[in-house]
């Protein structure tokens, strides 16, 4: 199956005239060499309303029902929002990782350990160069879980969301929908080494409360740090289900959020 699937190159000429029917424009915002080729990185900003959503996807390029999913709720559903909200969009945070459908990036490493830290990769570097005078409301994060595949789906929540009761019971609420699909969660008490309540990884919203935040270097977590973001919500859904209901997991929760946003 991820054979069919289509490039990153493929994916982006598809999504330039759907921002052009946002009156939008998927602008580059960086490029780096992979051996002799280069890479353009792109990013989109679309909608005119009062609070600021930041959807990223395509950090790990083996994930990719994440990008798919954001694709084809660009095409369908963000016109539904561009009043309530001003989105900035990264469909594809790792080019070479997810034309080769790989985990890793430049350098052969994972992207998402180095957001913020000093040895870090071109592609942090142009993210958070393009993110860093911006304010989010929320960022939407979208993954999948390769390593607990067989567990089930589950969410992290990151900053202001992470001891926020009216948020949890929103995120259960999501989770139950998943389950009512008839798709796992991971109900483990710890998942990836770090407590979970039901499903719910809360990360604390800065690092004097929570210094692994800093140390995992991932994405969410940076920019929470940097103030860049005042929630993160990260959705991983489980690999072992099949490619169709990871797409609708992944658009679903994109629409669930933007209609019930809180906080």
């Amino acid at each position: 199956m991820l054979n069919t699937l289509p490039g990153y190159f493929a994916l982006i000429k598809t999504l330039q005239p759907v921002f052009e029917d946002l009156k939008s424009t998927l602008t580059q915002i960086g490029s780096f060499y992979s051996d002799t080729t280069k890479v353009p990185l792109y990013a989109a900003k679309a909608g005119n309303g009062p609070r600021q959503i930041l959807i990223t996807a395509g950090t790990h390029g083996e994930e990719q029902a994440a990008p798919l999913a954001l694709a084809e709720f660009l095409k369908h559903d963000l016109k539904h929002y561009l009043k309530e909200y001003t989105f900035t969009i990264i469909p594809i945070i790792n080019p070479t990782g997810f034309e080769k459908k790989t985990r890793r990036g430049s350098g052969n490493k994972d992207l998402n350990r180095y957001f913020g830290k000093v040895d870090c990769f071109p592609e942090n570097e142009i993210v958070l160069r393009y993110l860093k005078n911006c304010l989010f409301n929320h960022h939407l994060d979208m993954h999948e879980d390769i390593d607990q595949q067989n567990l089930g789906a589950y969410i992290y929540e990151t900053g202001d969301g992470s001891a926020d009761p009216q948020i949890f019971e929103l995120c259960y609420k999501f989770l139950d929908w998943i389950s009512l699909q008839g798709i796992k969660v991971n109900k483990n008490p710890k998942i990836c080494g770090m407590r979970s309540k039901a499903g719910i990884i809360p990360r604390s919203p800065g690092a004097k409360t929570d210094p692994q935040i800093g140390k995992l270097g991932s994405l969410g977590g940076c920019l929470v740090l940097k103030g860049i973001s005042k929630r993160v919500t990260t959705l991983e859904t489980s690999m072992n289900c099949s490619l169709e209901s990871r797409l609708h997991i992944q658009r679903r929760h994109l629409n669930f959020w933007l209609q019930t946003e809180v906080g």
